[in-house]
């Protein structure tokens, strides 16, 4: 085995590996043969980050039928009415038949505990909703805004209102949770002020998925943050521009294709 490099303590070490003693939690960057690995993973000393070669028999003969399902998926969700849930049903039902994917690899690439949280999440919605806490909290804040911007500017501000708070609260949570939250807000800021619901459902949607600012805002994000060896500050540094971005041009963008009468 040869090591390229370490990661120790946030920092990322390359220069006199050969005689720097390790530590408990160093994370190391190795390359070898086959068999060099095999006799690593054994070891109780280290823990090995990458998953294990598994033979596996080659399927693209099943290349065309993949691409005709996801095609047929999106083709009739477009061009129909036909709901985009009964399609990827019929779609995986193929899939199955045609033994593209098995049961048990069908299964085990649904990721439950997504499923779990928005689940949990469409039920603190439903909850807020029926309680009259999304209520509550667009009345508050357009009687905020109301106090400070004429009318005719009011669902431009508010739509920027909406999408900070969904920008702020996806960087903490999951961005499914922040759309499942923030849903029905969305409809009760519309209600209140008497627009077109839809410009608001859209701009929760981007901003909720727009997790740039932290580590901590998508899964992706914490993975790399650790065998990355970054900073905080560099998700700061390089996402913080790519909100603003998206801020500016939903802002912009998304009135003139929905607009809110």
């Amino acid at each position: 085995m040869i090591i390229l490099a370490m990661h120790r303590r946030g920092r990322n070490v390359r220069d006199k590996l050969a005689t720097l003693p390790l530590e408990f939690g160093d994370t190391l960057l190795m390359m070898g043969t086959d068999q060099a690995i095999g006799d690593l993973r054994k070891s109780e000393d280290i823990i090995l980050l990458d998953q294990p070669h598994v033979a596996s028999k080659s399927r693209r003969d099943k290349i065309p039928i993949v691409v005709a399902v996801i095609l047929g998926i999106v083709g009739t969700t477009t061009f129909t009415n036909f709901p985009i849930v009964a399609s990827a049903i019929m779609g995986v039902a193929v899939l199955l038949v045609t033994r593209c994917i098995n049961s048990e690899e069908a299964f085990s690439a649904v990721g439950w505990n997504i499923i779990f949280l928005i689940y949990g999440m469409l039920a603190l919605g439903l909850a807020m909703q029926e309680t009259g806490a999304s209520t509550l909290l667009a009345d508050n804040a357009v009687a905020a805004v109301s106090h400070l911007v004429s009318p005719e500017w009011q669902p431009y501000v508010m739509l920027a209102v909406m999408y900070l708070m969904c920008s702020f609260m996806t960087e903490v949570l999951s961005n499914n949770a922040t759309a499942a939250l923030l849903a029905p807000v969305s409809i009760s800021i519309a209600a209140t002020i008497g627009v077109d619901p839809r410009p608001f459902l859209i701009v929760t949607a981007i901003a909720s998925s727009a997790s740039f600012s932290t580590p901590i805002g998508y899964q992706t994000n914490t993975f790399v943050y650790g065998v990355g060896g970054y900073r905080f500050s560099d998700f700061l540094k390089f996402g913080l521009p790519l909100n603003l971005t998206y801020f500016s041009g939903s802002i912009f963008l998304i009135p003139m294709i929905w607009p809110f009468n």
